[in-house]
């Protein structure tokens, strides 16, 4: 599973952006992003390994469902946490390991 972002289409063509939308690279990072899903086709074209490419960018405003419902009645899915109840538990877990993240370090 490989999450898509809307970086690679530069500059909206069309709204909705559409599963045809051209490709618009504006930079390095929109560059490696394409890449990225890329890398993920030729997994799947070339062992067989089952994909998918979520674009979950635009979650929320007009036209669009601000809850769970549709993932649901997709893939059976539902959240076992509220949002609320999630980010305060990431709160508070970055709260008890900031021991783990440096700063200003980049570790490979």
């Amino acid at each position: 599973m490989r999450g898509r972002s809307a970086l690679i289409y530069g500059t909206a063509q069309t709204v909705p952006i559409t599963r045809g939308a051209p490709l618009g690279v504006r930079g390095a990072i929109a560059a490696s992003k394409i890449g990225a899903d890329k890398l993920v086709d030729s997994f799947h074209r070339c062992h067989g390994l089952p994909t998918v490419v979520l674009r979950p960018f635009k979650t929320y405003g007009h036209r669009l469902l601000s809850d769970a419902a549709r993932a649901n009645s997709l893939c059976r899915w539902s959240p076992q946490v509220s949002l609320e109840d999630g980010l305060r538990r990431t709160v508070d877990w970055i709260d008890r390991h900031q021991a783990r993240f440096r700063v200003g370090e980049y570790v490979i």
